[in-house]
């Protein structure tokens, strides 16, 4: 549900960050202010390049709303008094981070131009610039999730899965359901909000990393999504979050656990036509039919999980009780399979007889994919391929696990005696402690070839993942240089 109309937003100043930075690993990005023309959208009743026509007095109001001023001055542009409406709902259109805003302003004017634009505040200086702060912070741990070596599909896949999982969908936290206070602040930092706030969010994430977006507006449908351009091409495809993250019930409840891809990357013509048709709407930007019949990604209500350079999801197939881990190739919407699992989730109370499907979910943490059978948590290290047996014999009351995710480094299993009854989730406990420093080939050994993939590393022979970027830092110094390798020879020879 969109309302009308979506006043939220501010600028920011740049923070910094505890970064990891190391001449050949993960780089993780600080959040800072939206760069402008990375966020666009086309405002009602205004021409198309509106947004960038004005860009030097957004920039003003911007600057202005991150002072917390009342009264910014654009005599300066000349801006046509009946330009207020659209002017104002640029600058939080394009300003994810100006949450802050009252849904409201007013202006004082010159003849036919605006003077000055009158602002009003959610909450005090203070109470903003603490506010901003966590938005900036718990953005920066999203932006944790990607990295350089990564193409603009899997980012914007990898942060697609990750506010899916982590967020949900709620209107209002008021016991009036009429007073609507989700924001863009709720969203990100508290994981709640309702459609606009899943497409800005997103957009903001994007914009941090060097992706466009644009916010499309039904009103017909009274709902928000953007579209996407990636990699350079010069379409933009359609990406509903809202529409992919369910919900279920006739009070809503969320499936933190269940990540669909029904409406990442699609053309205007394909949304427009679907069973659940997106209708009213008008664009700035052409689409492209690449990622239409895309049907592996469209089906899989998995998340994937980035991990050895590679895409990691679990699929199955109806009528088929077994579930395979898979790497995806984006490039051609094609499947691995690299591990079956063939547990059978027993009927309980009917002895011998089994559902004919799989319900193994998927996580990661450090490098490292979990998935559960009915009654285990499994973990698979890409690097060597081995499966282990992480958590057995979870329950002796009939009760089965029928999906499982990873947050904060626990493990949540999704627990029931039917998979159609009510579920309960339940912490099963935390993930394996972190790897072993200086194990960089993650075979359970320190020794030299370590120390030789680190400088395979350095000198850009190898792309190490995660874990191994972790391992190599040898001194914990925050960086991976030649005196990681240099401290670990010298350990190796005491």
């Amino acid at each position: 549900m969109k309302t009308h109309k979506k006043f939220l937003k501010f600028s920011v100043t740049l923070i910094t960050a505890a970064l990891l930075l190391t001449s050949f690993g993960n780089v993780a990005l600080a959040a800072e202010r939206t760069p402008f023309g990375f966020i666009d959208e086309r405002e009602a009743n205004a021409d198309k390049n509106f947004v960038a026509e004005h860009r030097d007095v957004l920039e003003t109001l911007y600057q202005g709303a991150m002072n917390h001023k009342t009264e910014i001055n654009i005599s300066a542009y000349a801006v046509p008094r009946g330009e207020a409406q659209p002017l104002f709902e640029a600058l939080i259109g394009v300003y994810p981070e100006l949450f802050f805003l009252e849904h409201a302003f007013s202006f004082r004017r010159a003849g036919n131009n605006i003077y000055s634009l009158y602002l009003e505040y959610l909450y005090t200086a203070a109470e903003t610039a603490t506010m901003l702060q966590a938005f900036y912070d718990k953005a920066d741990e999203y932006l944790a999730l990607v990295n350089d070596s990564m193409d603009d599909f899997t980012k914007a896949l990898i942060l697609h899965d990750a506010l899916a999982e982590n967020c949900f969908y709620r209107i209002t936290t008021n016991p009036d359901p009429s007073v609507i206070n989700s924001t863009n602040y709720t969203f990100m930092v508290e994981g709640w909000g309702r459609c606009e706030n899943y497409a800005e969010v997103y957009a903001y994430l994007l914009a941090q990393l060097g992706i466009k977006s644009e916010i499309i507006n039904s009103e017909e449908m009274v709902h928000e999504w953007m579209k996407i351009k990636l990699d350079g091409d010069e379409y933009y495809y359609n990406v509903d979050l809202t529409w992919d993250d369910p919900v279920y019930g006739s009070s809503p409840k969320d499936r933190p656990y269940t990540v669909p891809h029904t409406f990442f990357l699609l053309s205007d013509e394909y949304i427009r036509n679907m069973a659940d048709p997106h209708t009213g709407y008008d664009s700035k930007y052409p689409s492209d039919n690449r990622y239409d019949d895309y049907n592996n990604l469209h089906s899989i209500d998995n998340p994937f999980c980035y991990t050895n350079n590679n895409l990691y999801t679990i699929v199955s197939t109806p009528g088929d009780q077994k579930g395979y881990l898979s790497v995806y190739n984006h490039s051609d919407d094609s499947l691995e399979y690299v591990l079956t699992i063939d547990d059978f989730w027993y009927v309980n109370g009917q002895s011998g007889a089994y559902w004919t499907r799989n319900f193994s979910g998927i996580g990661m943490y450090d490098g490292l994919l979990y998935f559960n059978g009915p009654n285990t948590i499994y973990t698979y290290n890409p690097v060597t391929g081995e499966k282990s047996t992480y958590l057995d014999n979870l329950f002796d009351d009939g009760r089965s696990l029928y999906d499982m995710y990873v947050r904060d480094g626990e493990i949540y299993g999704v627990v029931s005696d039917h998979p159609s009854h009510a579920s309960e989730i339940i912490n099963l406990g935390p993930c394996a402690p972190s790897v072993l420093v200086g194990d960089v080939d993650q075979d359970g050994e320190i020794d030299i070839v370590d120390a030789t993939q680190i400088q395979y590393a350095l000198a850009g022979i190898i792309t190490p993942d995660e874990r191994a970027v972790r391992t190599a830092d040898f001194n914990n110094d925050g960086s991976v240089t030649v005196d990681d390798v240099t401290d670990l020879q010298h350990a190796l020879c005491q």
